[in-house]
């Protein structure tokens, strides 16, 4: 068992690879490396693991370099799993030796691997940690069917009331660009958190071309209140950066854009949605367990290097709490100038 780095020369047999598997996802794409390049310019390490002249795994990092969370190593830059893949212990092995020798040439504080659980355990070297997970909602060709026989009356309900208020939800690639970036920056800093570069979104869409999609909901008078990106890969789709203004919460607004998005993939004859990754217990992991998805636990495994610990970059760490407390205050335009150099370094 050999390993050999990716590039463009022999980019068609790591892709042949992704592809030919069916638990790969949208950020194992050559497509997504350039949206991960054009938008933050972070360096990335591709490999596959090959025996005799056949393919038997796929690894996939990016290098964080960011000031404020430092050097580490990660695969699936900004999605919610994926870029560790093997057909047999041997070959997951030899891909993971590799992700230690880089992880020591790069100085990094941790190298995390982010893969659905399964029965497989971590090297003794490396960490589990499964505090998050993702939802997968297998669809129906028949929206209607869907709605009366996989939602609960109570969801049913909600979508009914959100219906009252005239929203509507459009779908589109880069001719929603110009509505949702603006509206998701003020509902994410409203939340305290960061959001992506106006050129992230433009490289999404202009790389990912049809894989990439834009929902955006509008009240009765047209103004953009909510929004969701939708990534495309084989028969699926993974939404991602759903979110609605606040004032809009009690007006159901997030039950009507799910819903909207969940009844167009069934009108598509799309096999599966998923939801999304979220933090186990939270309130957003509440909200998608109402939609009656397959819940899998997403298996973080890290290389810690001496001296570290387990880093916790998500809402429930406390020492985050002043910092969601300032950006919630933080004008706009100048929330959009650093949410970008923030997100750089959020993997």
């Amino acid at each position: 068992m050999r390993v050999v780095a990716i590039t463009d020369e022999n980019r068609d047999e790591g892709e042949a690879y992704v592809r030919d598997r069916s638990d790969t996802t949208f950020v194992d794409s050559w497509p997504w490396r350039r949206v991960v390049k054009r938008a933050y310019g972070l360096r990335q390490f591709w490999y596959m693991a090959v025996e005799g002249d056949r393919v038997q795994g796929f690894l996939a990092l990016a290098l964080s370099t960011n000031r404020l969370f430092g050097r580490y190593l990660a695969t699936a830059p900004f999605g919610n799993q994926g870029g560790f893949y093997a057909n047999s212990p041997e070959a997951a092995d030899a891909l993971l030796r590799q992700a230690v020798d880089l992880h020591e040439q790069v100085g990094a504080r941790y190298t995390l691997v982010r893969r659905l659980a399964d029965r497989l355990p971590p090297p003794s070297s490396w960490v589990s940690d499964p505090a998050y997970a993702t939802y997968f909602l297998p669809l129906d060709p028949d929206p209607e069917r869907f709605y009366a026989q996989h939602l609960r009356s109570i969801v049913r309900n909600r979508i009914k009331k959100s219906r009252e208020h005239g929203m509507t939800v459009r779908f589109g690639r880069s001719e929603l660009v110009d509505d949702f970036w603006p509206v998701i920056n003020r509902a994410v800093r409203d939340l305290g958190s960061p959001y992506h570069s106006r050129p992230y979104l433009d490289a999404v869409m202009d790389e990912h071309g049809g894989d990439a999609e834009l929902a955006v909901l509008y009240t009765r008078s047209g103004r953009a209140i909510g929004g969701s990106l939708l990534m495309h890969h084989a028969n699926a789709v993974s939404q991602l950066h759903v979110v609605c203004l606040k004032e809009y919460w009690s007006a159901y607004a997030n039950d009507l854009l799910y819903w909207s998005v969940i009844a167009e993939c069934c009108a598509r004859g799309l096999a599966t949605l998923d939801l999304g990754r979220s933090l186990v217990g939270s309130g957003n992991e509440r909200f998608k367990m109402k939609w009656r998805p397959e819940r899998r636990l997403i298996d973080n495994w890290y290389y810690l290097s001496e001296g570290q610990s387990l880093p916790s970059l998500n809402q429930s760490n406390s020492k985050f709490d002043v910092a969601r407390a300032i950006w919630k205050r933080m004008p706009l335009p100048l929330a959009r100038l650093l949410g970008p150099r923030v997100m750089s370094g959020i993997l």
